[in-house]
């Protein structure tokens, strides 16, 4: 949550980002979102309000933040499995890609991989997910995966 309030306010971190780890747990959350009008008579008008979202969707937010990643590992982990798992083992999200871009569904193919700023430049990706999702080896700067 404060990595993406951060972002917002300071996009050029987002600019520089070419990184990210993320360990995601797929919990509902609650995010400020800061929001910013002109009023008719010129004078400028913020505000912030809360929105309650998944894990998942934040951080589909966060990546689509930044356009020049070029390096991320993604552990996505089922929160109501969790403490259901003997295993040992933790057990992956279900649907994963639903999950970071809910949308994706319904959006063309050929419009994908571009809408999706976080993952158009992605050159090495490690993926920790139950399933992998075709978009992201469409990528013609991928040179590198782990899954």
């Amino acid at each position: 949550m404060d990595l993406y309030r951060t972002l917002t306010q300071k996009p050029h971190l987002a600019q520089r980002t070419h990184s990210l780890d993320l360990l995601l747990f797929d919990w509902a959350c609650q995010v400020e979102i800061l929001t910013s009008d002109i009023l008719a008579h010129g004078e400028p008008l913020t505000t912030c309000f809360q929105c309650v979202t998944t894990g998942a969707n934040l951080a589909g937010a966060i990546l689509s933040l930044m356009p020049n990643l070029e390096n991320l590992t993604l552990f996505m982990m089922d929160a109501d499995t969790v403490a259901e798992s003997s295993s040992g083992r933790l057990p992956m999200m279900r649907k994963p890609m639903e999950a970071l871009y809910p949308g994706l569904r319904s959006t063309p193919n050929r419009e994908l991989l571009t809408g999706l700023p976080g993952l158009h430049k992605v050159k090495r990706l490690s993926w920790h997910g139950s399933e992998f999702h075709w978009l992201l080896i469409k990528s013609p700067f991928l040179e590198y995966l782990k899954l």
